[in-house]
């Protein structure tokens, strides 16, 4: 009964909740604006909290279809408990309790920003359950690219757009499409491994894996000209 269910009713929920992160995966990080000075400017956080809450009502959707609710190790949902309550706590007895809980006029990703990532970690694990994560990791290497490439073209002189602050002031000549190079030099270090992996220990075809490891050479460049402590940092670690 529930395999049928599964075929009929919740695999094209699930089909759905895949494409919604898969925007998430690559519209988030690679969106664009040279008006803007701010590292997270207000269409990516309306984008981000958009799909959040469109992935929120098609895990409610699947919990009133199966009338079960399916829980995921405990030690997780203690820790995503008590990041939770961390979260509102520290939210409400801020002096600034509005921008603590969105985050706009500064970094806008508060509070809210937050609980939403953790209510997409959880729905990542439970599709993870059901079907395999391997277009996230294809989505993932997707926007890393993007990133890297746009690095690369600032780093050389070759940025399309012509930014309207200061730029070189603040963050330096090269800062991609994270728009800071903490940021940007953060994310293409925690996802290079994906990379290493489709070059390494991936099954696809010689010449994927031949472009995956030119692409591993040019993120560690576009690190360097990134010139972010924290994401040589990061690149170590991953």
């Amino acid at each position: 009964m529930v395999a049928g269910t599964e075929r009929g009713g919740l695999a094209p929920a699930d089909r759905l909740l895949l494409a919604l992160l898969i925007v998430a995966i690559i519209g988030v990080p690679t969106l664009v604006f040279p008006t803007s000075l701010r590292i997270f400017v207000i269409p990516q956080v309306v984008l981000l909290w958009t799909i959040a809450v469109a992935v929120l009502l098609v895990g409610f959707h699947r919990i009133a279809v199966t009338g079960r609710l399916e829980r995921g190790p405990v030690v997780v949902s203690v820790a995503s408990g008590g990041f939770l309550t961390a979260l509102a706590v520290t939210s409400v007895l801020s002096s600034q309790t509005w921008v603590a809980l969105t985050g706009l006029t500064v970094r806008g990703a508060g509070a809210i920003t937050y609980g939403l990532c953790v209510g997409l970690l959880h729905a990542v694990f439970r599709l993870g359950r059901r079907r395999s994560l391997e277009p996230l990791v294809q989505a993932f290497i997707i926007a890393h690219v993007a990133v890297v490439a746009y690095a690369l073209l600032q780093a050389y002189g070759l940025d399309p757009w012509s930014w309207t602050h200061a730029a070189d002031k603040y963050y330096g000549p090269v800062f991609s499409t994270l728009g800071n190079p903490n940021f940007s030099a953060g994310f293409v270090a925690l996802t290079l491994p994906l990379l290493v992996w489709v070059a390494f220990g991936s099954p696809h075809p010689s010449a994927v894996k031949v472009v995956a490891g030119a692409t591993i050479g040019a993120s560690m460049i576009s690190l360097i000209y990134l010139n972010s402590f924290q994401g040589r940092v990061a690149a170590l670690v991953a």
